[in-house]
């Protein structure tokens, strides 16, 4: 942990690595301190902790170059504080809906980087084809924008349905499977 600390508070570019092996005994102790801390269950302060610990996260991700070793620790915390489920934002996510999807989110895992290649293939045809240009490329970094964030976001709501839609699919048919077969012929 020293180690990753250091390199990762001196380093000036982004390390998976070091990012993973801090994340790890990260882990480990904010599973540590779940299980001896009390927290408050008062619902309204769980509630604003839960949504400052997420607007913070938020903040620092969303400018440019973050302290990588700061979002470990912050990211950390954010955790902790989930995972004692007391506030507004925990109880959202323990709907039905949000279940579904953390029951699907390997699937999700697996198969939203196919569905992204065949957006971006899709809208290359299209690009030549009728001669628009839809794909930016950004800082080395290529984007879908049509232009008109109506347009845009009926995009990502599409990507997003078809990506849960596909991943469904390959939940029953692979998945589900896969685990029902593992416990039968395994264990």
């Amino acid at each position: 942990v020293l180690v990753c600390t250091y390199y990762l508070a001196t380093m000036t570019s982004y390390s998976y690595l070091l990012n993973g092996l801090m994340s790890f005994p990260l882990g480990i102790l904010i599973y540590n301190l779940h299980n001896k801390l009390n927290v408050c269950t008062n619902f309204l302060i769980m509630s604003l902790v839960e949504v400052l610990s997420m607007s913070s996260i938020i903040y620092l991700l969303t400018h440019d170059n973050p302290n990588t070793l700061f979002v470990n620790f912050l990211f950390s915390i954010l955790v902790l504080v989930f995972s004692f489920e007391q506030g507004v934002i925990s109880k959202i996510m323990r709907s039905h809906f949000f279940s579904y999807l953390g029951k699907i989110s390997y699937s999700i895992y697996m198969t939203h980087v196919a569905i992204i290649a065949i957006y971006f293939n899709v809208i290359l045809f299209v690009e030549r084809f009728f001669d628009v240009h839809i794909l930016k490329i950004i800082s080395g970094i290529r984007y879908i924008d049509f232009g008109n964030s109506v347009l845009n976001n009926i995009m990502l709501a599409s990507f997003l349905i078809l990506v849960i839609f596909i991943s469904s699919i390959t939940y029953k048919i692979v998945e589900r499977r896969g685990i029902d077969y593992g416990n039968n012929k395994l264990l």
